[in-house]
């Protein structure tokens, strides 16, 4: 009889332990925020959360040559990115977002998606962006199947902290 005891105090410790670890997920830092980037490619991005494990993203590149070097000659803007990110781990996550470059009349000229990781730093105000872009023709499907997929280089991102106003 003590025996069966024990057995069912220590399943229930287990379990409770279990339901505990799933309910509260990956520990680390909250990407929700807004974020800028600046060097080779500047950046504003704005992160929102549906819950600490996934939520969208709204992102800027302003002065990003929307053309791709002149690959894309008739494109004269792009629009903003927009997308989705996923927890994977404590400090890590994955992401997709996607884009159009168009023409001086809006048409679209090109769809390119953008998917990769990011990891953010243990004082979670940083963050490296790993990732590649895919190039669809604006009737083509951008989830339906690969494009023209290109690495990109790794980029720094940082959070945007309050900061009192100038005098």
């Amino acid at each position: 009889m003590k025996r069966r005891i024990l057995f069912y105090i220590l399943a229930l410790i287990f379990f409770c332990s279990i339901s505990a670890m799933a309910i509260a997920g990956p520990k680390g830092c909250k990407l929700q925020g807004s974020w800028y980037g600046t060097g080779d490619i500047t950046l504003l991005t704005t992160y929102n959360g549906m819950s600490a494990n996934f939520g969208t993203i709204i992102e800027e590149l302003p002065g990003f040559d929307m053309t791709f070097g002149g690959t894309y000659p008739d494109v004269v803007e792009g629009t903003t990115l927009r997308g989705t990110w996923q927890r994977t781990g404590g400090n890590t996550f994955v992401f997709t977002q996607l884009a159009y470059g168009l023409d001086a009349v809006g048409n679209i000229i090109y769809k390119v998606k953008n998917s990769g990781t990011k990891t953010l730093s243990d004082d979670c105000n940083s963050m490296e962006v790993l990732s590649t872009i895919e190039f669809y023709g604006p009737e083509d499907d951008p989830f339906a199947g690969p494009g023209f997929c290109m690495e990109l280089d790794p980029i720094s991102v940082y959070r945007m902290m309050i900061d009192p106003p100038c005098e």
